[in-house]
């Protein structure tokens, strides 16, 4: 009998838990059937033709946009915007397989994929925290919006969150291999490396590096120098109504100054972000760094989705359960739960809080790093 009142707050805990997710689980189903028929002319359709050009045996012109929208058409004869293929070429091998299905049937596989990452992540971070982290996360929009939209939010963040956790397990050059593997959205990575020489993280940067130069000596395989070239062309394009989700509403400083009314000034924010990132980069730890580069690179390049958020979860999750005070605990807790990004559903500037909450944390961020790094000079030249 003495082990009844354990046994059942035990119960209660995972009862608790388990209300939660199962919540979120019918949350997220609810947006992928909600989403399903715009997604298929959306975001999916890109990754689909993209796979259906290769099986066609058209690879050589997989970023040329006028291909594409024939590829496209063929799949959605209906469709009015082309939806680019965002990515380099060595990714498009993983659609050739899904592009043999059906358009509906594969994207249903594709989002299962994702679902799975979804859980890998959840796994992760009950292995590392308790259950109840879960009642904290389960709720964090960017990836069930990123799953419902048919992007690669599941499974891309399952490799940042397994990175972080295979560091903080005392394995940093797998760690940096598994980092390498999002490649694909290489505009979130454009400053890990960086913070890995700032901080001197060498085995990070080894296994990073090592498994870049293949990614890049496999995708120049596939592709060669012409394709690098369309691909670069594609990704320059300013008349790709796709390419961006609409100024105002991207969680990044263009977006920010946009809603501000001084689009112009964006380079400013520019600069302060970046200060904000190296300081972090060369005080803080490695999980906390990599979060100050995820948050550094997504306001700082040109083009973002709320859904780019959810590869910060690990990370954000690692920085809020060690002694995250002031401005930096709450910014970090807006970030992980849903009425935030809610705001875009308003009009500028109500719509640019959403990339104000990363700035002021990666802000709080760089300033409780300066301010320890000042206690301790004070205290050395007082002893």
């Amino acid at each position: 009998m003495r082990n009844t009142p354990s046994t059942f707050n035990s119960f209660l805990r995972w009862a608790g838990v388990g209300l939660v997710v199962l919540i979120s689980v019918v949350f997220y189903s609810a947006m992928a059937i909600v989403f399903h028929k715009n997604t298929l002319v959306n975001d999916f359709l890109g990754f689909y033709a993209a796979g259906a050009q290769l099986n066609a045996g058209d690879g050589a012109r997989l970023h040329d946009h006028r291909v594409q929208k024939e590829y496209q058409e063929k799949v959605q004869p209906a469709m009015t915007v082309v939806v680019p293929f965002p990515r380099p070429r060595y990714y498009a091998e993983i659609f050739r397989p899904l592009a043999k299905f059906p358009e509906e049937q594969a994207l249903w596989i594709w989002q299962g994929v994702q679902i799975l990452g979804l859980l890998g992540t959840w796994w992760l971070l009950v292995l590392r925290y308790q259950a109840e982290i879960l009642m904290l996360t389960a709720f964090f929009f960017p990836l069930p919006a990123g799953i419902a939209h048919g992007q690669d939010t599941g499974w891309m963040t399952f490799l940042a969150a397994l990175s972080v956790y295979l560091y903080q397990s005392g394995y940093a050059f797998w760690s940096g291999a598994i980092l390498a593997l999002c490649l694909a959205k290489w505009h979130l990575l454009l400053l890990v490396p960086v913070a890995m020489v700032l901080g001197r993280q060498w085995a990070l940067l080894q296994g990073f590096l090592g498994v870049s130069v293949l990614t890049l000596g496999l995708d120049f395989a596939l592709d060669g120098v012409a394709g690098w070239e369309s691909y670069i062309a594609l990704l320059r394009r300013q008349d790709l109504d796709r390419m961006t989700p609409g100024l105002t509403l991207m969680p990044n400083l263009q977006g920010l100054f946009a809603n501000l009314g001084i689009g112009s000034l964006w380079w400013v924010g520019l600069i302060f972000v970046l200060g904000c990132f190296a300081v972090c980069a060369l005080r803080l730890p490695w999980p906390k760094a990599l979060l100050a580069a995820q948050l550094g690179a997504i306001l700082a390049v040109p083009h973002s989705f709320q859904y780019d958020l959810a590869f910060t979860l690990f990370p954000l999750v690692v920085l809020l359960s060690e002694g995250a005070t002031g401005a930096v605990k709450w910014a970090g807790f807006l970030l992980l739960v849903p009425p935030l990004y809610l705001s875009t559903a308003f009009p500028p500037p109500w719509a640019g809080i959403l990339a104000l909450i990363p700035v002021v944390l990666l802000t709080g961020m760089a300033m409780q790093s300066a301010a320890g790094l000042l206690q301790r000079k004070r205290a050395q030249a007082a002893a």
